[in-house]
């Protein structure tokens, strides 16, 4: 085993002997390198560097026109052409308004804009409608365009009629306190088409010489206009027809006409009401076939003393007459009232509210069918005269004092007034109507 470790040892011994150097020999090993610390190199700054103007570019020379060649033809260019408006179609046919300051909407709904106002009776021209909705679109007489619900236009020659619903109200007198009551007002002019009527408030000839009412309605109580065609049916055996001076009256317009020195003798006071302003109450008259008025005390709403009843200077043919015409109202459930021989009163008229209902808030539609019925015409009795023959009146009805005007601004009844005329008594005969030249007639009160 020695032989064995000789070559070993042999090889560690030489391998000592080539590491270990003496001194002074010149052979020795290099020493192991040392690598120095590296200096980290502050980062110089970054001069900043103006980049120089870019120099101007040239436009582009102009190409050079070439001129075509004797069989080139150039592309022809088509102008633009000009967008024309499509023209607004003219209106077709034309319409009457029948509401009072309707609202004309640029959209065919109650939130669009409004583009402007059509007013009572204003004539407009129509578009188009009605949509599904029931909105048409017109033009207005000032050009303006926009849409109107279809109830609220009509066409020019329809008979309008007002449409008032059954209301229970509150007197609109301020003073009284009574329980609300049950109102059915009604058009005349639809239930009774045969009647005369002339609304002397509605136009400018009448003792204040404007209209009061703005619009030209006869309405009464349902009630109290069945007892006026009861009259009527006994007037008419004798040629006779009612002609209405007033019906209702809006309790703001008798506020306005008690402005007016008449005192409460002839213009209700506001404090108490008119019964005019409940519908029901009447200022007539009869005429004859032609229109033509009979012979009274005095002209219709002359407001002094030749309007009474007792009136001593009136002629005996207006004082027969008057009796007359007395004795049928009465009958048929109407009172008199001393002071204006016109003035008829409901007897039931306590039952009905006092009303403030404005002519231009009442809904009005066209009739569906027109009267078959045509009543005599409105004259004048200045221009026309009276019929100074009257018809003979009730023996047992003598021209009695009339009823006085109670506390409450109504007229009562007159216990006094005798027997009234049998109404299913046969008409009297007959009398030779002729119109005769009108009596001196007092100048109305202005």
């Amino acid at each position: 085993m020695t032989h064995r470790l000789l070559p070993i040892l042999a090889a560690l011994l030489l391998t000592c002997s080539l590491a270990i150097v003496p001194a002074g020999c010149g052979w020795a090993s290099p020493p192991t390198p040392t690598n120095p610390p590296t200096a980290t190199p502050m980062p110089s700054p970054t001069p900043t560097l103006t980049p120089p103007p870019p120099s101007p570019t040239p436009p582009p020379p102009s190409p050079t026109p070439v001129p075509p060649s004797p069989t080139e033809t150039l592309p022809t260019v088509s102008p633009t052409p000009t967008r024309v408006p499509t023209p607004t179609p003219a209106p077709s046919r034309l319409l009457k308004v029948i509401a009072g300051s309707v609202p004309l909407h640029e959209l065919p709904s109650p939130k669009a804009a409004v583009v402007g106002y059509v007013g009572w009776l204003d004539p407009v021209g129509f578009l188009s409608g009605p949509d599904r909705y029931g909105y048409v679109r017109i033009e207005s007489p000032s050009g303006a365009r926009g849409f109107v619900r279809q109830e609220q236009v009509a066409e020019p020659d329809a008979v309008l009629y007002a449409e008032i619903p059954e209301m229970t109200l509150f007197s609109a007198v301020p003073e009284d306190l009574s329980p609300a009551k049950l109102s059915r007002l009604v058009d005349v002019r639809k239930e009774a088409p045969g009647l005369c009527i002339d609304l002397i408030f509605a136009s400018d000839r009448n003792f204040t010489g404007v209209a009061i009412y703005d619009r030209d309605l006869c309405l009464l109580q349902r009630g109290t206009l069945d007892k006026l065609l009861m009259a009527q049916a006994l007037f008419s055996l004798d040629g006779f027809t009612i002609k209405i001076y007033d019906a209702y009256r809006p309790y703001s317009a008798t506020v306005r006409l008690f402005q007016h020195p008449f005192g409460p003798r002839y213009l209700a006071d506001p404090a108490k009401g008119s019964t005019h302003n409940k519908g029901a109450a009447v200022d007539m008259t009869v005429v004859d076939a032609n229109g033509v008025e009979l012979e009274m005390p005095s002209l219709v709403h002359v407001l002094n003393a030749q309007a009474s009843r007792e009136n001593p200077l009136m002629t005996e043919t207006a004082r027969r007459n008057l009796d007359y015409v007395q004795g049928i109202m009465t009958l048929c459930g109407f009172i008199p009232y001393a002071h204006e021989w016109w003035h008829y009163t409901d007897s039931a008229s306590f039952t009905y509210p006092y009303m403030d209902l404005r002519f231009a808030d009442v809904t009005m539609v066209p009739a569906t069918e027109l009267p078959t019925v045509t009543p005599p015409p409105v004259r004048d009795p200045l221009e026309t005269g009276f019929i100074s023959v009257s018809p003979t009146p009730d023996p047992f009805l003598s021209p009695s004092p009339s009823p006085t005007a109670g506390p409450s601004g109504e007229p009562t009844p007159n216990p006094s007034a005798g027997p009234t005329p049998d109404p299913t008594a046969g008409p009297t005969p007959e009398p030779t109507l002729a119109p005769s030249p009108p009596p001196a007639a007092p100048t109305p009160t202005p």
